[in-house]
Order: structure tokens, then C-alpha cells, then sequence
């Protein structure tokens, strides 16, 4: 079985950090081919979540409704968003759509992670006409289903800040609480990318340097979009960068956050978003048969996957045990 996104061949620039013959070469791409699949199945989760709960925060501040709603109550733009506040917020929408240009069009030199051609023989063969483009469409929207199952947690996280800032007399507390929401969610999404690559070092076994692993996948990195959105939300409402969270209050969004973090590296999300994308773009494969057989795949890679979460849990509370008697 092959992930959907492994890349057979996934640099046009050499790598080997010494001399290498053609088989360790060989090897070696083999290797990072397939750790790419695995960064693609964990960014397409969390980087995609994290942009269409920005934009849903970006929307509220700005009080973005269909016109007849506006008749039932007036637009009512948060008093902070203009100027600069304006300006840092626009600039973080701009810099996702950066990012996803620069995933789908790398410059000459760097990686192409949505290059048709690089896919595997044995995944190629499973689809029709593919294009770039829809390649990439297919990875976003494994966010898509994911998203829906973050939804109620970030609903969660919101209440919580909104709560949290409307007793502290913050303005516009509901959706200045969106904004820290949405903030709150994209640190989350490049702290996936961080473990990610320590996943993938450890895969690795040192055969290549963790700063050149995370050289390779930076490109899925939120970091600048976070940046941005952060300096935003600052210029938006200044107390957010001042006013401080009880203990009771901080270990209550903490709990919120390791939800939404042991949702995104669950083994069901990821392979259960990834089945979802295969549905909505069944007009992307050969054949229905060829669709079901990709469903299938998927399903096994997930229970496997699980066995290997309960197996290693099962080995943790072993040794929690044996370190108890000892």
C-alpha cells in the first residue's frame, strides 16, 4: 500500500551529505520519499485547519455577513480594525496564499511536493488526467473533514477566551476572542510541523542533519503566517498582549488545546480526512473500482496505525508499572 502522497522523487538537487554510491542514494530518496507523504498527511490536517479557522476569525472581526442578515442587525466591525491592526490582518490572508503558491509552484531548486509526475508508478496508475492543481486541491481538502471534526473544540476555545475576556473588560470580547482563537490554533498547527520533523529525524536515524530535514519541508511551515497574524491582533486589541489568564483559567484552555492536539495526531483524522478528500474528488481516479480499492488501502492504513497507537500505550503503562514495583 502506498500513501497518497508519497513523492517517489522528491528534490532535483542533491542531498548526501558525503559521498554516497547509487544505491545508498536510491535509498535515501526512497526514504524521504515516503517521509514526505507522512508531512503532507499531518500539514494537510493541521496547516488547513488552521487557515480556514483564520479566515472564519478574520471574517467575524470584520463582521462579514450574507446582506439580508444585515437587516436584522447592523455590520458591526470591531473598533480596533483599521490602520495598522487592518494591515497586519490583511497581510496574514496574503501570506497564506503565498504559501500555498509557493507549495504549488516551487522556485527552481526547491522541492516540488505537488508534482504529478513524482508521484509513485503504483499511486499514478490509480488516477486519470490529474493536474498539478487539482493535486494540490485534493491535499487541501483532506482539511476539510478534519475541520469539521476541530470545529466543536475551537467553538470550545473561543468561548473560553470570549468569557475569559469579557471579565477582564477586554472590547469587543467576542471577537477579539476569535482573533487569540485563531492564533491559538496556528501556533498549534507549526508546533504539528515541529514534531513532525522530530518524527522524521528519528525515521531518519541521523542520516541526514535535522536542520537539512527541516530545511527540505519548511515550505509547510505556518510560521510567518502566525507571525504576521500574532503582530495583527496586537495592533487589533492591545490588551491582548497584556492582560493575563488566571491559573484556572489557563489550565482550562490548556485541556482545550491538548484536544484539539491529540485530535490532530490521532490516526483516525488524518486517514479518516484523507478518505473524505477521496469521495468529494472521486472524478480524480480511473475508476470506481479503482476509488474503492484507494478507500480500502486507506482503512488498513489507519487500523494499522492504531494498533501501533494502543500497542505503544500498552508498552508505556507496562513500564509505569515496572518502574512502580522496582
Amino acid at each position: 500500500m502506498t500513501n497518497q502522497f508519497t513523492n517517489k522523487q522528491p528534490w532535483r538537487f542533491a542531498i548526501a551529505p558525503k559521498p554516497m554510491t547509487a544505491e545508498q542514494t536510491e535509498e535515501l530518496n526512497r526514504l524521504v520519499g515516503q517521509m514526505s507523504g507522512f508531512v503532507k498527511m499531518m500539514m494537510g490536517v493541521a496547516d488547513n485547519v488552521a487557515l480556514t479557522v483564520m479566515k472564519d476569525a478574520h471574517d467575524r472581526i470584520q463582521d462579514v455577513r450574507s446582506k439580508e442578515s444585515y437587516e436584522e442587525r447592523p455590520r458591526r466591525v470591531h473598533p480596533g480594525y483599521r490602520f495598522r491592526a487592518k494591515g497586519l490582518l490583511m497581510d496574514a490572508e496574503r501570506e497564506a496564499a503565498r504559501w500555498r503558491t509557493r507549495l504549488l509552484y516551487p522556485s527552481q531548486g526547491e522541492l516540488r511536493f505537488f508534482h504529478v509526475d513524482d508521484m509513485p508508478e503504483e499511486a499514478r496508475r490509480k488516477y486519470g488526467a490529474m493536474t498539478d492543481q487539482e493535486y494540490f486541491e485534493f491535499w487541501t481538502a483532506t482539511g476539510a473533514g478534519a475541520y469539521q471534526r476541530s470545529l466543536p473544540l475551537v467553538r470550545s476555545l473561543w468561548w473560553k477566551f470570549a468569557k475569559s475576556m469579557e471579565q477582564h473588560g477586554v472590547r469587543a470580547s467576542e471577537q477579539t476572542a476569535w482573533g487569540l482563537t485563531a492564533l491559538t490554533v496556528l501556533q498549534l498547527a507549526v508546533e504539528t510541523f515541529e514534531r513532525s520533523m522530530r518524527s522524521v529525524n528519528e525515521a531518519m536515524d541521523g542520516r541526514l542533519s535535522a536542520d537539512f530535514m527541516e530545511r527540505i519541508y519548511k515550505p509547510f511551515s505556518l510560521r510567518r503566517v502566525c507571525d504576521l497574524w500574532q503582530q495583527g491582533l496586537v495592533a487589533l486589541s492591545p490588551e491582548t498582549a497584556t492582560y493575563k489568564l488566571s491559573s484556572a483559567e489557563e489550565r482550562n484552555i490548556e485541556l482545550g488545546v491538548e484536544q484539539l492536539r491529540e485530535l490532530w495526531i490521532s490516526p483516525t483524522t488524518p486517514f479518516e480526512s484523507l478518505a473524505g478528500a477521496v469521495n468529494d474528488y472521486d472524478e480524480l481516479f480511473a475508476s470506481k473500482s479503482v476509488r474503492h480499492s484507494v478507500l480500502s488501502d486507506i482503512n488498513q492504513m489507519r487500523m494499522e496505525a492504531e494498533k501501533d497507537v494502543q500497542r505503544l500505550k500498552e508498552e508505556t503503562i507496562r513500564e509505569k508499572v515496572m518502574g512502580i514495583k522496582n
